[in-house]
């Protein structure tokens, strides 16, 4: 599953669009800022280490499509606190934004994001 975090409904509809192009099989879910992000991966993570199987346990997030200008929690708020996590540190990020500032592609690679598109 990939899961889109982004606060503008219009670049999660773009985005949706471009990844069931690539692949119509792929689940895509959407939410709207860094809470709800962390939250849903949270939830999974509870559900994982509760020994769910899969049969019956929801689909996982294989990969997050991330934008850093987000209302509650931005991007990197939201990228610290995914990587200070036991569970869920190792998932995989990748940001799309439109912040062309040097200090946020830098402190986005230090905290691990697989890319940074612009």
């Amino acid at each position: 599953m990939v899961l889109v975090a982004d606060d503008d409904e219009d670049d999660r509809g773009f985005i949706r669009t471009a990844v069931l192009q690539a692949n119509p099989r792929t689940t895509v879910r959407c939410v709207s800022d860094g809470r709800e992000l962390l939250d849903h991966l949270r939830a999974e993570g509870e559900q994982v280490a509760a020994g769910q199987t899969e049969s019956d346990a929801p689909p996982t997030t294989d990969l997050v499509l991330l934008d850093l200008n987000m209302p509650r929690m931005n991007g990197i708020e939201f990228l610290r606190e995914l990587r200070g996590d036991p569970l869920l540190h190792a998932t995989p990020v990748v940001v799309l934004t439109t912040s062309d500032e040097e200090r946020d592609r830098l402190e986005a690679y230090g905290l691990h994001v697989a890319g940074y598109l612009l």
